[in-house]
């Protein structure tokens, strides 16, 4: 029983406390919906800008040209009077257009006599943005190009241009919509749902739950770090409850902390945010139980070990930052470079991430649940077995 008064105790300080339901609470739904609206943005298909300077406007390759290029609708092209050409390379040194493409005034003349005319094109090779338009340049090129060898090497010696140029036109068409085709997809299960699998949320949702369960630490531990500096600890300990308990007392109280904070943004993604945490609850509730563990055992760790208010925030801040950054909880770490994703893997926040994206994302049933939380509860056994250490053998 003692054990029970005193994380109520605990608790009823934290619930005192308007600043730790701030946190707790309110923080991390406005945060969720912050980095929902960064997903969403930068998850969708970026428009490259292309100046397009065109000497050859009546030409019928330039416009085959133009239209390969605008086919698959991530190029936007700007037009540009060919005379002012030179002008286009500070646009894209400043990043406006990706790239910009100057059309020789005998283009298709040249192209659609033999010839091999040749296209002058601005890009940046060191962005992204400029290599992306000057790969997307040339594949357009080559079609149009071959296209044009198609059309002159199926013909007659005495074939009209107007025949010349449906053959030209077929070729075109055929690069437009080729008979077939093949696509190469990475092997996974098969997500949830459509709408489910491009949903913002799905995210941000997890991602803030596993931060901001790490930044509620900073109330819980802080209890621990005031006992000890107002005599209350020490007071505690010359009672006849033991160490044990009175470390247990705390932890439970933390635990309850953190669960608690847990359920409600779970209820707030399901009900607010159209997730579907309810699909498998046990296996939603096993990760937040494991989550919890592991997080009330590092706070636990934090109040043992350090001395004063401002170590309590510090070291709260360092592991809220470096778990959510490193560990997948502000961006997937599918996206990351080889090395950052290897280490970010290796992280409680990592697995907390693969539990409940196995649910959300991948649609799997509560087994895809036990990996991931025997490896927090492991975790949680490794935070809590130095907690206890510290604790039970420091001095109050």
């Amino acid at each position: 029983m003692r054990i029970l008064y005193l994380t109520l105790k605990d608790l009823s300080q934290i619930l005192r406390d308007k600043m730790s339901i701030l946190f707790l609470v309110f923080m991390p739904v406005v945060f969720t919906v912050v980095m929902s609206m960064a997903y969403g943005s930068s998850s969708s298909e970026a428009v490259l800008k292309l100046g397009w300077a065109n000497a050859d406007p009546n030409g019928a390759l330039s416009a085959h040209l133009r239209t390969l290029l605008e086919a698959d609708g991530g190029v936007e092209l700007v037009e540009l009077d060919p005379a002012q050409f030179d002008s286009a390379s500070e646009r894209v040194r400043r990043g406006e257009w990706a790239g910009a493409v100057r059309i020789p005034a005998e283009f298709s003349q040249l192209a659609l006599s033999g010839s091999q005319p040749n296209l002058e094109v601005l890009a940046d090779s060191a962005s992204a943005s400029g290599q992306a338009a000057a790969q997307i340049t040339r594949t357009a090129f080559v079609r149009v190009m071959s296209a044009a060898q198609a059309a002159l090497q199926t013909g007659g010696a005495g074939d009209s241009r107007e025949a010349l140029l449906q053959r030209l036109q077929r070729a075109v068409d055929g690069w437009r919509d080729p008979a077939l085709s093949v696509a190469v997809e990475k092997a996974a299960p098969p997500a949830k749902s459509s709408s489910l699998a491009d949903h913002p949320y799905a995210q941000s949702s997890p991602g803030m739950i596993v931060q901001f369960t790490l930044f509620g630490l900073v109330s819980s531990a802080m209890i621990v770090v005031l006992e000890r500096r107002g005599g209350t600890l020490q007071r505690l300990m010359t009672t006849s409850m033991p160490r044990s308990a009175v470390l247990a007392g705390h932890f439970l109280a933390m635990f309850v902390t953190i669960l608690a904070q847990e359920i409600l943004l779970v209820l707030f993604g399901q009900l607010a945010l159209g997730l579907d945490y309810f699909s498998q609850p046990l296996a939603v509730g096993l990760i937040l139980v494991a989550l919890a563990l592991w997080v009330a055992s590092l706070g636990l760790l934090i109040g043992a070990a350090v001395k004063g208010q401002e170590q309590v925030i510090l070291w709260a801040m360092v592991a809220m930052f470096v778990f959510s950054a490193v560990g997948g909880a502000w961006f997937p770490l599918e996206g990351a470079g080889p090395t950052f994703a290897a280490v970010g893997r290796v992280l409680p926040s990592a697995w907390a991430m693969t539990g409940f994206q196995n649910i959300l994302l991948r649609g799997l049933g509560a087994q895809a649940a036990l990996l991931p939380a025997a490896v927090l509860g492991g975790y949680a056994l490794l935070f809590f077995s130095l907690a206890a250490w510290r604790f039970l053998r420091s001095e109050a």
